[in-house]
């Protein structure tokens, strides 16, 4: 096993002339191999592993789930200001809640696009928030 990449008819010529700098050089070279064999290995374990810890752990740590949830939450947000637009009067709706849930809604539709990987049903829930709150501002 030590020799495994290096042929072991050069190692035994290196003995028999009896050149023992030959041999051990042809050794180390060998020995360094093999070092890197088992280095390699254990770097394709540990990835191996890092990929089934992140396999186990499932939808609880899975962005694409936790992006959906939010989206459906933010188009609850957004069917209740289209519903207080076109069923309640204006003296249901807030003067001063209506801008800040402008500002919200447009940073989180740009942080929704820029995020890596992108959340489009999220942002245009926001879009489709900022779009109600101005309607309701007219």
């Amino acid at each position: 096993m030590m020799f495994s990449r290096c042929s072991t008819r050069m190692v035994s010529n290196a003995l028999l002339r009896r050149s023992s700098r030959a041999a051990d050089r042809l050794t180390a070279r060998c020995n360094s191999h093999l070092q890197k064999q088992q280095q390699q290995q254990r770097w394709m374990s540990a990835e191996k592993e890092t990929a089934k810890a992140e396999a186990k752990t499932g939808w609880w740590s899975d962005a694409k789930f936790w992006g959906g949830l939010g989206a459906l939450a933010g188009w609850g947000m957004s069917g209740a200001a289209i519903y207080d637009a076109s069923q309640q009067g204006p003296e249901v709706i807030s003067l001063t809640m209506t801008p800040v849930l402008i500002v919200y809604s447009t940073l989180f539709a740009r942080w929704a696009y820029v995020v890596t990987p992108p959340n489009p049903l999220l942002m245009y829930c926001h879009i489709a928030n900022v779009l109600a709150q101005l309607n309701q501002l007219r």
